[in-house]
């Protein structure tokens, strides 16, 4: 350890010291040769080959109580330990650059205690506890960052699109009720499954319930209106006389193209012929018996 160094010139390139009470140099002379200082002390020197420089064979110790100034950059191709800035002894903590800068703390340990600005990749291998506001770059947080299952409703702030979603991964449970509307379903999508048989016409777009929307059998009478079906709803020659309820056929209803043929045999009664309706043409010849006359023909009839 060098002490007690009253001054330091330099003259023709030389380094003179001038030395009081040196006591641990006592046994060895300081030599200058060229721009060389040697200390007698093995390898500790100091010289200039364009450069300043300091060797040594052992520790190489500064002391400066208050403040040791360095006004340029400085270059340490090794790492820089730190000691106890109390005790001066050293416990762990250093930096050093392997192709990327370590900061080692003492016990593992490292303290930011002024606001920090770090660019780049930042790996923290024994955790990372921050106790203060941290403002990162934008995107900088990706997937592999975020713990599954953590993201809540209160940290999308509303911007989730459908694009943020795996296909096939939404259920019925990520669904409130009565969340989904038209606009969530696509247009023929609904199968009869979905429907769970609680649809009713209500449902229905007026006037949008074709043939072909219908199961073959599955109107019957309930599903009919009163008075609804009418000629155009009746396809031609599709009412037999098992579709026509007896004793509901009017004249106004046969539009006079009825014949003989449209009635059983012996079933015309009296009753079905309006007076004066039977005339010559309608008797067969011969067919008048006595008792059809009921004494009413005349010589005339004859």
């Amino acid at each position: 350890m060098l002490k007690n160094i009253r001054n330091l010139t330099i003259a023709g390139g030389i380094a003179v010291l001038a030395v009081a009470a040196v006591p641990l140099l006592t046994n060895a002379a300081v030599t200058t040769s060229g721009t060389t200082v040697d200390f007698g002390q093995g390898g500790s020197k100091i010289y200039d080959d364009g450069d300043l420089k300091i060797e040594t064979d052992n520790n190489m110790w500064i002391g400066a109580p208050v403040l040791l100034n360095v006004s340029n950059s400085m270059q340490a191709n090794g790492a820089v330990r730190l000691g106890n800035i109390n005790t001066g002894a050293f416990g762990g903590s250093q930096l050093y650059d392997d192709g990327a800068l370590h900061i080692q703390g003492t016990g593992g340990t490292v303290f930011l205690d002024d606001a920090a600005t770090l660019s780049g990749l930042v790996t923290a291998n024994a955790g990372l506890t921050v106790t203060g506001a941290v403002t990162l770059p934008a995107g900088s947080i990706t997937s592999a960052f975020i713990l599954n299952g953590t993201i809540a409703d209160a940290d999308t702030d509303g911007a989730l699109t459908g694009a943020s979603l795996a296909a096939d991964t939404l259920t019925a449970a990520d669904l409130a009720a009565g969340s989904v509307g038209t606009s969530e379903i696509l247009d023929g999508t609904i199968a009869d499954a979905d429907t769970n048989g609680a649809l009713t016409g209500a449902a229905l777009a007026a006037d949008t319930l074709t043939a072909a929307d219908l199961a073959a059998d599955s109107v019957g009478a309930s599903e009919i209106a009163a008075g609804a079906v009418g000629t155009s709803e009746i396809a031609d020659g599709t009412v037999a006389s098992a579709d026509i309820l007896d004793g509901t056929i009017a004249d106004a209803d046969t539009n006079g193209a009825l014949t003989g043929a449209s009635l059983a045999a012996d079933t015309l009664v009296a009753g079905d012929i309006a007076t004066g309706a039977v005339t010559s043409d309608e008797i067969l010849n011969g067919t008048i018996a006595d008792a059809d006359t009921n004494g009413a023909l005349t010589g005339a009839s004859l």
